[in-house]
């Protein structure tokens, strides 16, 4: 069964008295896999959840106060994972050896990660250099926290002018359906009256079908006269 960090047991270690008064808290190797109440403590510094079975970092998210963040043997297997923090602006030490997302190459995720994270001062218990951070910022553009801003609210435009230009396809196509529908009716109630006209018209004696015949005339007339204009 999937261990979850709960709040009896943040209290019970802590000796806090509530969640948000929580500050620092070291759970290793608790086998922990789900941490989601993290979203209830805003105001952490500092994690120390090495040497559990933590997959995703987007619990981390909500604690805009953490500073420092020990991962170090977990089951995170997308570096990507590390744009949920990239929002955290006083992070400065994180430690993830020994995930997956690390990969064989160490200069490598070490390159991503600092590109992602360009806050950081310590990573896996190194500090980082600043031309460590010049060059990881030049070799992984794409990384950066602002082009991810930059993409998110590319991608935000593109969607919202698809919905409009989707939603003015349906305004269109509803309202081709509602001039057919009024068209239809209209000449089904034209159709209906020319049938009542007609079945009046043999009721009639010569005199009333002069009159009729002078009232059609003037009703060409006055159709004729409105269409010229």
């Amino acid at each position: 069964a999937m261990v979850a960090l709960t709040e009896a047991l943040v209290l019970e270690r802590t000796r806090a008295e509530q969640l948000s008064s929580v500050r620092n808290l070291n759970l290793w190797g608790s086998n922990l896999e789900d941490v989601s109440i993290l979203k209830q403590m805003p105001n952490v510094e500092v994690l120390s959840l090495s040497v559990n079975r933590i997959r995703t970092l987007s619990d981390f998210r909500h604690c805009l106060k953490l500073s420092e963040l020990y991962l170090r043997k977990n089951e995170i297997v997308d570096l990507n994972e590390l744009r949920q923090l990239q929002h955290l602006k006083n992070l400065s030490v994180l430690w993830l050896c020994d995930n997956p997302c690390v990969g064989d190459c160490i200069a490598t995720y070490r390159a991503q990660t600092i590109a992602m994270l360009p806050n950081i001062t310590k990573l896996d218990n190194i500090d980082v250099t600043e031309e460590e951070r010049r060059e990881a910022s030049e070799t992984y553009k794409n990384l950066s926290p602002t082009m991810a801003q930059d993409e998110d609210v590319c991608c935000s435009s593109h969607e919202k002018a698809d919905a409009a230009a989707a939603a003015a396809e349906l305004d269109r196509q509803e309202a081709d359906r509602f001039e057919a529908a009024n068209n239809a009716v209209h000449t089904e109630s034209q159709n209906n009256i020319l049938f009542a006209v007609l079945a009046l018209l043999k009721e009639l004696d010569r005199d009333a079908l002069r009159t009729v015949e002078s009232e059609v005339l003037h009703r060409l007339r006055s159709t004729d006269s409105s269409r010229k204009h």
